[in-house]
């Protein structure tokens, strides 16, 4: 009866060891973010200001910046501790933030770094050279600014107009004129993960084996948490939280991507065993609960009463299927 769940488990353990191997795993350990974090409207929100050191989430150290996030909707974060000027500050995680997150789907923070340029998109308009990869912006309008943030909050004031910036290049100083758009942009990114120390952790064939295991099963630890937090958690909202197959093909990236492919079928298939393994009826966790109830009882439950389970466990996962489907297309249609 649960053969197929433990071969979904097996399946997606060695999915995720195979990724390892070959792609290996982004890492970011909080300590290499020695500039601190860049803060958005929502961490804001809570307390936090730019080049703040984050130091634990309600008491457990916070190891590395991939996990900030998911570790606090998950774990339904109360309080966050940062150093800040010298000083250790417990600041409290208001109501509607885990919400927040889920929302808009945006980092907690971002690592706080220069101003260094990693991409230049086509809307990018020039009237005097250009930016080019690695220039590291020192002045817009001869206003200096040491850090991206820094950048983002004076370019805000010069909107639909020409603006001058000083850059750094290859150690010399260039002068560059650009025109910006109705929000102070100019059409360029930095990478402030790349600049904040982040680096690909490779695995060999025999580690990556143990690696994914502990992946998998982190990630089955994840999908029990999220379940739970659809009815136990007043901020999480099945009709923001839920999609049907039109929600994960929107987590697929515009150009083919196999490591996301196989990363999507490695979660999808641990999903699929935590899912199967439910006491629904019509599922194997359904069969596994009655034969159970068999084992202790010394009797079957009767068959009409089999009948009846097996539809009512049938019309609840057809409406939760039609559920999640009329979400997606409700998201569609509101744009």
């Amino acid at each position: 009866m649960i053969g197929a769940v433990t071969v979904n488990l097996i399946l997606g353990f060695l999915l995720f060891g195979m990724i390892l191997w070959i792609w290996g795993e982004k890492r970011l350990p909080m300590e290499k973010m020695q500039h601190g974090v860049m803060v958005n409207s929502i961490s804001e929100k809570v307390g936090l200001k730019n080049g703040d050191q984050l130091i634990s989430i309600d008491g457990d150290s916070v190891k590395d910046y991939y996990s900030l996030s998911r570790d606090i909707i998950l774990e339904e974060a109360k309080t966050i501790q940062v150093k800040r000027d010298g000083q250790t500050l417990n600041l409290n995680i208001p109501a509607g933030t885990i919400r927040s997150l889920i929302k808009t789907k945006i980092p907690f923070v971002l690592p706080r770094v220069y101003p260094v340029v990693d991409t230049v998109y086509k809307v990018a308009r020039f009237t005097e050279n250009a930016l080019r990869k690695n220039d590291h912006i020192l002045a817009i309008n001869n206003v200096p600014v040491t850090y991206f943030d820094e950048y983002i909050k004076e370019k805000v004031k010069y909107k639909n107009q020409e603006v001058t910036l000083k850059v750094l290049r290859s150690g010399d100083t260039v002068q560059v004129k650009a025109l910006t758009d109705s929000v102070g942009a100019i059409g360029f990114n930095p990478d402030p993960e790349k600049l904040a120390g982040s680096y690909n952790q490779d695995y060999s064939f025999f580690p990556a084996i143990p690696a994914g295991v502990k992946k998998g099963w982190e990630t089955l630890i994840m999908n029990v948490k999220n379940f739970k937090l659809l009815f136990t958690s007043p901020e999480v909202k099945a009709s923001e939280s839920l999609g049907s197959f039109i929600s994960i093909g929107g987590m697929f990236a515009a150009e083919w991507d196999w490591e996301r492919f196989w990363t999507m079928t490695a979660l999808l298939s641990i999903v699929l065993a935590f899912m199967n393994i439910l006491p629904i009826p019509a599922l194997d966790g359904g069969h596994v609960l009655f034969t159970i109830y068999e084992m202790i009882s010394k009797r079957r439950p009767s068959e009409k009463f089999m009948e009846y389970a097996q539809m009512t466990g049938m019309v609840l996962l057809l409406g939760l299927m039609a559920y999640a489907l009329g979400l997606d297309i409700f998201r569609i249609f509101r744009g």
